[in-house]
């Protein structure tokens, strides 16, 4: 089993900039964000698991702008297309 198939071996859709944007743009109100805030707000949204996973690999840092996530998650695409 890779990272794209789950124990049924059905492929998983990847996580996307988009979608993480969708989740967390709202904290971002001109105060720093932790990562542990990225991740609470994940966890209380009930987000699938692929996103909780990518957030985790985010440093143990703050954020000012969404835009500052991209710079620590270069692989996510902006989208699925």
């Amino acid at each position: 089993m890779n990272a794209n198939t789950t124990p049924s071996s059905r492929p998983t859709r990847p996580v996307t900039r988009v979608e993480i944007a969708d989740l967390v743009e709202h904290l971002f109100d001109g105060r720093y964000i932790h990562r542990n805030d990225l991740l609470d707000t994940a966890e209380r949204a009930h987000a699938r698991a692929a996103i909780q996973v990518a957030l985790t690999t985010l440093p143990d840092r703050a954020y000012l702008r969404l835009g500052d996530l991209w710079h620590d998650l270069p692989s996510i695409p902006i989208d699925d297309d």
